[in-house]
């Protein structure tokens, strides 16, 4: 004796459904989970003279869209007559891609740069006094798209550079807290933006030159993707080489954001990892603007640096900024 996959009834093998709820067993429903099947458990049937004209993707969509809770077929006996096709999505449904992240070590550092903008100064010393987990890449669109299936959310335009494993662009630091938090509640995890003193301790990896791999701008092009080299347009994350403490495109691709609202001077910022909140009333306060860091595609090679400082308002969008998680540790 077999069981039905949706209600568990055990049924006999020459039964060709199921008497209880109705389900037709010569149907390829193998990618439903048990979580699908116990939801759609009631009276779901696929008529045969229909689905058996459809093509592999269109029943594959069909799997989509019962998890997406869409009725495609339902009839209330295994003897109603044939249902006509309804909310046929054009689009598959995509897979939860949690960012792969990076451990990193607590410790402290000397923040900014003497040679570069007065943005940039003075050089002081932050301590990161606990560990936690970077992204290794920053967010793709892989990820980014399926949060905004999952939501309902607009996909934002990757201006024909390409999905997939390139990184998200044209996302607004509103959108990326959105994200993070939905990501967050999705996955029992305690993600979000980086301060900005987290980004440059990672960006460093624990040196004080330019970059990361020293201050020989020529070997800028072999670690990330900016005016030189990327063709005025995005790539793949991942494929420059990684910083020291294994962390890829920190520089150049896509700026990313920070927690901090942007100040023009570290006169004032916090001498420790905290995101640096502005109190109105400062001087020194700039319009509301947040923290990006990296620089992108289109910039020269000394806006990718580890202490260049740039800044946007959070409902600002580009295509040129994207964004990278942090994950804060248990």
């Amino acid at each position: 004796m077999d069981k039905c996959p949706i209600c568990k009834t055990k049924i006999d093998e020459k039964k060709d459904y199921c008497p209880t709820c109705a389900w037709e067993f010569e149907y390829y429903f193998d990618e439903l989970s048990i979580e699908e099947r116990e939801r759609y458990k009631d009276r779901f049937k696929i008529w045969n003279g229909i689905y058996t004209k459809l093509t592999d993707f269109e029943k594959g969509l069909i799997v989509s869209n019962l998890s997406d809770k869409k009725v495609l077929y339902s009839d209330e006996s295994a003897n109603e007559s044939k249902k006509t096709v309804s909310n046929l999505s054009t689009e598959k449904k995509l897979p939860l891609v949690e960012p792969k992240m990076v451990h990193i070590r607590g410790g402290s550092f000397m923040m900014g740069s003497d040679d570069g903008d007065r943005n940039e100064k003075p050089v002081h010393e932050v301590t990161i006094d606990y560990d936690f987990e970077i992204g290794k890449y920053p967010v793709t669109f892989e990820e980014y798209d399926y949060y905004c299936q999952e939501t309902g959310e607009a996909k934002s335009s990757d201006n024909g550079f390409g999905r997939g494993k390139h990184p998200a662009i044209n996302v607004s630091w509103n959108d990326a807290k959105n994200y993070a938090k939905w990501l967050s509640e999705k996955t029992g995890k305690n993600y979000r933006l980086p301060t900005e003193a987290e980004w440059e301790f990672v960006a460093r990896a624990g040196t004080t030159t330019k970059w990361s791999f020293g201050d020989n701008e020529n070997d800028l092009k072999e670690y990330a993707l900016y005016d030189i080299n990327s063709s005025f347009k995005t790539h793949q994350v991942g494929v420059k080489k990684e910083n020291q403490w294994g962390v890829f495109d920190m520089y150049g691709n896509v700026w990313e954001w920070c927690e901090d609202d942007y100040v023009n001077s570290y006169k004032i910022t916090p001498k420790n990892e905290i995101a640096h909140k502005e109190k109105s009333g400062f001087l020194l306060k700039v319009l509301d603007k947040k923290v990006l860091r990296g620089g992108s595609w289109c910039n020269l090679a000394y806006v990718c640096c580890s202490a260049y400082r740039f800044s946007s308002h959070p409902y600002s969008r580009g295509i040129d900024i994207g964004f990278r998680l942090l994950r804060t540790l248990p």
